[in-house]
């Protein structure tokens, strides 16, 4: 038996004349991953727009304007109800070097699950093939979001007040 529920129309919308979805809505078009919010022919509209979840039993799939959104976990519903966190990886980026080599991956986790803390929280970071998630870069992007850091070129300074209440500038590379 296939049951559906009328969610909570959302306040703004994304559309091109034909299709519509949210900003966390996607399209594939010459083989790019683009969000809508991003997209250029996609003007944003502030408007209510129905939303309709459709559950189907051991299956469930999110319909938007009758197109289908893959976010379904494999497994039935035991999976997302033993959970204590759930988190979704999606790629962001390609990380290329200097030879158009792809090296990494940006990676966009969004928590969508969590007895621990708030749920629906999204970070991005680097992970690169050879090394992993890199910690150091993570940090100076955090430090330069909180505008604890400045950059200009390869250089990134850092103002530190010592004991004594003068402020002291440090100067380092990202290689540093």
């Amino acid at each position: 038996m296939v049951s559906f529920i009328v969610k909570p129309a959302v306040e703004e919308y994304f559309t091109d004349g034909n299709l519509k979805g949210t900003a966390e809505h996607r399209v594939i078009e010459n083989k790019k991953d683009i969000y809508l919010k991003d997209h250029e022919d996609f003007k944003k509209v502030t408007e209510k727009m129905k939303v309709v979840d459709f559950e189907i039993p051991e299956n469930h799939n999110y319909y938007a304007n009758g197109r289908l959104n893959h976010n379904t976990t494999s497994g039935g519903v035991a999976i997302g109800f033993h959970s204590s966190t759930r988190i979704r990886l999606t790629k962001a980026l390609k990380i290329k070097d200097k030879t158009k080599e792809i090296i990494g991956l940006y990676i966009k986790a969004k928590i969508m699950k969590s007895r621990f803390g708030p749920t629906y929280r999204t970070v991005e970071f680097p992970l690169y093939f050879t090394s992993g998630i890199d910690d150091d870069g993570s940090l100076l992007l955090y430090l330069k979001s909180k505008k604890l850091l400045s950059s200009g070129g390869a250089w990134y300074t850092m103002n530190i007040v010592d004991k004594n209440g003068e402020v002291e500038e440090l100067k380092f590379m990202s290689k540093d």
